[in-house]
């Protein structure tokens, strides 16, 4: 019985964060924002600058990174949605003369239309890139927001020191910098991802260059599959302009990035100290990717990796957080 009540109430808790997806994205949006900034808020305080100025001088950091490259992928994005019926012809033209040049060589051809059917492509791509741009029109709010949170965090600091005992205070404290040292890790390594990403489709010459390094950038917080589905546009537009060689190039370049930047600078610097099995990764994107869309794939693992973090800070609960976690060995 006690089993069925807590599945009911993730289900009724599943629904009510799907239902608010509007509220709660940018204010989880803003509280890692403020996460990643606090230690640069602290800085600031510590060589004698208020804390009002240390958080608006820190936001308007944040602010001039955000809206100058925002605005010009912004535009990308919607002249990669006008241009997208274009491309989808063109993709359309090349399956078809695909499946003729498989048929003449009596090769079964019957499903190729259905496997690579351009419509569903191109639709999932304009999709993902329509969560990019719901991410850039709420920069404002998560900024406002986030300036707010890092404007109490030393209030909220005093308050937990005088309402929660030293070990547990200890844990909290703990778990914020491990979170902070994950996120900054992530950020720095997606931002070097994205960069090399959109300077490697940039000299190769696919269009919207500066469009597919963005999205490298976001896709590499989802794990695993994220730069796959990063390599997918850039290469299809390869594809489209230069043949399978020029596609075979650029998603040849995605794999190099990708194991580079994923596979040994990551785990260099982050450590296996926080991770996550990947049977949780995986549930938690697809999870996520359901209730917030493309948005909640981007936020799964850091929000997997806060509930897993929560758990490990109680007593009653730490088995359950170790079990979220993978091997470390």
């Amino acid at each position: 019985m006690k089993f069925i009540v807590s599945a009911a109430a993730l289900v009724v808790i599943a629904a009510g964060i799907k239902a608010t997806s509007a509220l709660l994205i940018p204010l989880v949006l803003a509280g890692f924002l403020a996460i990643i900034t606090f230690p640069l808020v602290r800085w600031l305080q510590e060589h004698r600058v208020h804390r009002l100025a240390a958080v608006l001088i820190t936001m308007l950091a944040v602010l001039g990174a955000l809206l100058g490259p925002g605005l010009l992928v912004a535009t990308a994005i919607r002249q990669f949605a006008q241009a997208a019926p274009e491309y989808e012809t063109r993709l359309r033209q090349l399956v078809l003369a695909s499946g003729g040049w498989l048929r003449d060589r009596n090769i079964d051809a019957t499903h190729l239309s259905t496997i690579l059917d351009p419509s569903l492509i191109f639709g999932f791509v304009v999709t993902t890139l329509s969560g990019v741009l719901t991410l850039l029109s709420i920069v404002f709010l998560v900024v406002l927001v986030s300036a707010f949170l890092l404007m109490e965090s030393a209030d909220v600091a005093d308050r937990r020191s005088e309402a929660l005992p030293g070990r547990a205070r200890e844990m909290i404290a703990a778990v914020g910098r491990q979170m902070q040292v994950w996120l900054w890790v992530k950020t720095l390594i997606s931002l070097a991802t994205g960069a090399a990403a959109g300077l490697w489709v940039g000299l190769m010459g696919i269009e919207f260059a500066l469009l597919w390094g963005l999205v490298a950038f976001l896709l590499n917080y989802i794990p695993n599959f994220g730069s796959l589905i990063a390599a997918l546009p850039p290469a299809l537009l390869a594809l489209i302009q230069d043949g399978p060689l020029s596609a075979a190039v650029v998603a040849l370049g995605y794999v190099v990035i990708n194991v580079v930047f994923g596979s040994v600078l990551e785990p260099y610097f982050m450590g296996r100290q926080i991770g996550l099995s990947p049977v949780v990764v995986l549930l938690s994107v697809i999870v996520w990717g359901w209730l917030w869309g493309p948005i909640g794939m981007l936020l799964a693992v850091p929000i997997t990796m806060s509930v897993k973090f929560g758990l490990e800070s109680s007593s009653e609960s730490r088995w359950l957080g170790r079990l979220l976690g993978g091997n470390t060995g």
